[in-house]
C-alpha cells in the first residue's frame, strides 16, 4: 500500500473535516433543516405516529418499502433520549462525514496523494444533490454511505485484510438492499462472490458473506409472501411503473387498450392517489395492524399507501404497464431515450421563488455548495416533452431539468474503464497488479448500470435523486482514476 507522510494524511483528512464543517454551517445558516411536518410528509416512511408508538410492529406490517429505514427512524422516534428531529439531523450529517472520510481513505489506499484525496472527498460531500435530501428526510445519504462502506471493505479485503472484510462488505450491501429496493440482492451476491473469488477468500468467510443477504433478504421476502402474498419488498413498484412506463404512453393508445379490455381503467389514473380514485374489487379492512387498515395517515391526514387494499391496485398497475409495453414497444423505447438523460439531472439545496418546494414551508436559501456546483457540474438546460403523454407528470406539458455533463463524463469513464478491468481479471486474475483497483471499477460500473439503467427502464420523475446514491463512488473513483492516469504519464 502507498505510504503517506503523517503530516500529509492529517492535512488530507483535515480538508474533509473542514469542508464538512463549512457544509453544516451553510445548511444551518440558509435554512436547510429538518422539521416535524416534513418528517410526516416523507413518502419513504410509514405513518410516523404509528412508528413512534410501535416501531417494530409497524415495520413488520410494512409492504410498500424495505424495512430498515422505517425501523431505524421509528426506533429514534420511540426511544431516543434526545429530541428526535435533532437526533435524525445529526445522524444524517454524521453519515455525510463518514462518506467523506471513507472516500478519502479509499483513494489514499489507491495511491492517490492524501491532499488530492481530501479535495476529491470534499467535492463529494459538498454536492447539492445529496445534501438536498436531508431537508426531505430521504434515505439517499444513508444508502450512499452503505455503498461506499461496501467498496471500502472490498478494497481492504483485496489488499490482504482477511475474510472479515468480505463479511463487512456483504453486511453493508445487504443493509442497502433492506433500505432501498433499487439495490437488487442479485447484485449484492454477485459483488460478494467477485470479492471472494479475487481474494481467494476462505470457505468459511465466503459462506458467511453469502448467507447474510440470503438469510436477511430471503427472510424478509418469505415474510412478504406469507403476510401479503407477494415476494416484492416494495409493493408499490406497480405505481413506479405507472409513472415511469404507463404514463409516457400515448393517451389515445392507452384509451384504446382500456376500451379493448387489454388493460384496466386504472391505467388512465395518476398513481399515488386516494384509494377511491381507482376501480378495484371489494376489499375488507385488514385488522392485523392499523398501518394496514387506516385509510388516511394519523400524522398528516394524507393517503395511507400501506393500506392493504392498495396491494391489488399496485399489482394491476404492474400488469398493465407490461401489457402496454408489449402493445407499443416502439413508444416504450422512445420514452426511454427521453428519460435516460434525466438520470443526470441535478438540483440545488437552495430554492428560487419560482421552484415548487416538496418540503412544505421549508425553503432553504442558496448555499455556497450551490454556487460551487454551478461551476463544476457544467449544466445545460433541457425539457422532456409530455404533451401527448397518457399521464403527464404533475399535470405539466413539459418537464424542465438541468443536465450535468460532468456527471455524464464521470459515469461514462467508469463504464469504459470497467471493460478494461473485466478483460484483465478474466484474462488472468493472478497476474492483475492491482486487484482492489480493478474490482472497484467493476463494482462502481455495476452500480451505474443498476441505478441509472434501472431508473431509465422503470422510473420517471426522480431519476436524479436515484442517481445521487452512487455519486460519491462515481465521482471519487472517476476523479481518483483520472489523477492516477495523469500521474503515471508525468
Amino acid at each position: 500500500m502507498h505510504r503517506h507522510l503523517p503530516s500529509a494524511r492529517v492535512l488530507g483528512a483535515g480538508i474533509v473535516v473542514a469542508t464538512f464543517i463549512a457544509v453544516v454551517w451553510s445548511l444551518l445558516r440558509n435554512g436547510a433543516v429538518l422539521t416535524t411536518p416534513m418528517l410526516g410528509r416523507t413518502w419513504q416512511l410509514q405513518d410516523t405516529t404509528l412508528l413512534a408508538r410501535d416501531p417494530v410492529g409497524t415495520t413488520w406490517y410494512l409492504h410498500v418499502q424495505p424495512p430498515l429505514y422505517n425501523l431505524a427512524v421509528g426506533s429514534v422516534l420511540a426511544w431516543s433520549p434526545f429530541p428526535p428531529i435533532g437526533t435524525l439531523y445529526v445522524l444524517y450529517l454524521a453519515a455525510l462525514l463518514a462518506i467523506g472520510l471513507l472516500i478519502w481513505d479509499l483513494l489514499t489506499r489507491w495511491r492517490v496523494p492524501s491532499v488530492v484525496s481530501g479535495l476529491i472527498a470534499s467535492l463529494v460531500i459538498s454536492e447539492p444533490d445529496l445534501l438536498r435530501t436531508v431537508v426531505w428526510h430521504s434515505y439517499e445519504i444513508p444508502v450512499a454511505l452503505m455503498l461506499v462502506a461496501a467498496c471500502w471493505s472490498l478494497q481492504r479485503l483485496l489488499q490482504g485484510g482477511g475474510g472479515r472484510w468480505l463479511i463487512t462488505a456483504s453486511c453493508a450491501l445487504t443493509a442497502a438492499t433492506l433500505t432501498r429496493s433499487l439495490v437488487h440482492p442479485v447484485v449484492v451476491l454477485a459483488v460478494v462472490l467477485l470479492g471472494a473469488w479475487l481474494a481467494s477468500a476462505s470457505r468459511r468467510a465466503t459462506i458467511v458473506a453469502v448467507l447474510v443477504p440470503v438469510v436477511l433478504v430471503g427472510g424478509w421476502t418469505v415474510r412478504s409472501q406469507v403476510l401479503f402474498d407477494t415476494t416484492s419488498s416494495s409493493s408499490w413498484f406497480g405505481f413506479n411503473l405507472q409513472r415511469g412506463v404507463t404514463a409516457p404512453m400515448d393517451r389515445a393508445d392507452v384509451e384504446a387498450a382500456v376500451a379493448e379490455g387489454a388493460v384496466g381503467p386504472n391505467a388512465l389514473v395518476q398513481p399515488w392517489q386516494d384509494l377511491g380514485a381507482y376501480e378495484a374489487g371489494p376489499c375488507r379492512p385488514d385488522r392485523r395492524h392499523r398501518s394496514l387498515s387506516e385509510v388516511t395517515r394519523l400524522d398528516t391526514g394524507g393517503v395511507n399507501l400501506n393500506n392493504a387494499c392498495f396491494i391489488p391496485v399496485y399489482a394491476e398497475a404492474e400488469d398493465d404497464a407490461w401489457q402496454l409495453v408489449r402493445r407499443s414497444p416502439g413508444r416504450y423505447v422512445e420514452a426511454r431515450a427521453e428519460i435516460l438523460p434525466t438520470s443526470f439531472s441535478v438540483a440545488r439545496v437552495g430554492l428560487s421563488d419560482d421552484v415548487a418546494s416538496f418540503s412544505g414551508h421549508v425553503r432553504p436559501e442558496r448555499t455556497w455548495m450551490d454556487a460551487f456546483a454551478d461551476r463544476w457540474q457544467l449544466t445545460t438546460h433541457h425539457r422532456v416533452d409530455m404533451a401527448d403523454w397518457n399521464l403527464p407528470l404533475i399535470g405539466l406539458t413539459s418537464l424542465p431539468y438541468d443536465l450535468s455533463w460532468s456527471l455524464v463524463v464521470c459515469a461514462v469513464a467508469v463504464l469504459v474503464r470497467s471493460i478494461v478491468a473485466l478483460v484483465r481479471i478474466v484474462g488472468d486474475r493472478r497476474a492483475v497488479a492491482d486487484p482492489a483497483g480493478e474490482a472497484m471499477w467493476l463494482v462502481v460500473a455495476a452500480l451505474v448500470v443498476l441505478v441509472v439503467g434501472g431508473g431509465t427502464l422503470f422510473e420517471f420523475g426522480e431519476n436524479g435523486r436515484f442517481r445521487a446514491i452512487i455519486d460519491p463512488l462515481v465521482l471519487g473513483v472517476a476523479l481518483g482514476g483520472a489523477w492516477r492516469w495523469g500521474a503515471a504519464r508525468r
